[in-house]
């Protein structure tokens, strides 16, 4: 099942290269020094939390090949995912360009409607499901994303040229757009009936097909982090 969600995603969005004319791949030193950093230091987190418990990957649904305890296509994951999103950000900038803005009432207007829907989703279609659960254990993966989070969001207020850069049109459309799709991605990987990733180390709060909320946490700051550093390097390049 991963491998056909992470096939699933590189079908939907490589209509967006064509589109796009390959723009991402014509700077690939951009996109390599965007992405080095950001997911060496999540696939450190992934290879430890799954060490100690925090969750699981069900091998029925993943490759039997392992690297530090982590199946194959969880390394494709920290690949596929942010190029989707590096494509997406091209695609964005490519119609509207790369100087529009978004006002700050309409972001947090569209963080309270997507919240709030996922919530209903989830209070209806969690009801007709078997939940499978494992054991709680404290929940440090809880503790680490709203942490890491709030560390962000310091360094990047802390700064004007990367705050402007995180508010500007174009990172916060790409974001929106991932966000949507991550209720379909990760929602066919942590649906409670058939999980393919078993967490254990959360609080329990879920959105939309059963995601843990922390998730939406990690996975906003491995992105906006690479899109930042994105844009530096584009210049850079």
């Amino acid at each position: 099942m991963y491998a056909y969600v992470l096939g699933l995603s590189l079908l939907l969005t490589l209509p967006l290269y064509f589109v796009t004319r390959g723009a991402v791949f014509k700077n690939y030193k951009a996109v390599l020094r965007s992405m080095s950093l950001p997911v060496a230091v999540y696939l450190i987190w992934d290879i430890i939390a799954t060490h100690f418990g925090h969750w699981l990957f069900d091998p029925a649904q993943t490759s039997h090949l392992r690297f530090a305890g982590i199946p194959i296509e969880e390394y494709f994951f920290f690949i596929i995912i942010p190029l989707c999103a590096l494509v997406t950000y091209e695609t964005v900038t490519q119609f509207n360009g790369d100087n529009f803005h978004i006002k700050g009432r309409t972001i947090f207007i569209g963080i309270a409607l997507y919240t709030f829907v996922g919530a209903v989703v989830e209070m209806f279609f969690r009801s007709q499901r078997v939940a499978k659960l494992e054991s709680p254990i404290t929940p440090w993966y809880t503790f680490a994303t709203f942490a890491v989070m709030f560390i962000f969001v310091l360094w990047v207020l802390n700064n004007k040229e990367r705050k402007n850069v995180l508010l500007s049109g174009p990172s916060i459309s790409t974001l929106g757009i991932c966000l949507f799709f991550m209720i379909f991605v990760n929602g066919l990987l942590t649906q409670l009936s058939n999980p393919v990733v078993s967490y254990k180390a959360n609080i329990g709060v879920r959105l939309y097909f059963d995601i843990p909320v922390e998730d939406f946490f990690y996975g906003t700051v491995l992105l906006a982090w690479i899109l930042l550093r994105y844009q530096r390097e584009k210049v850079r390049c």
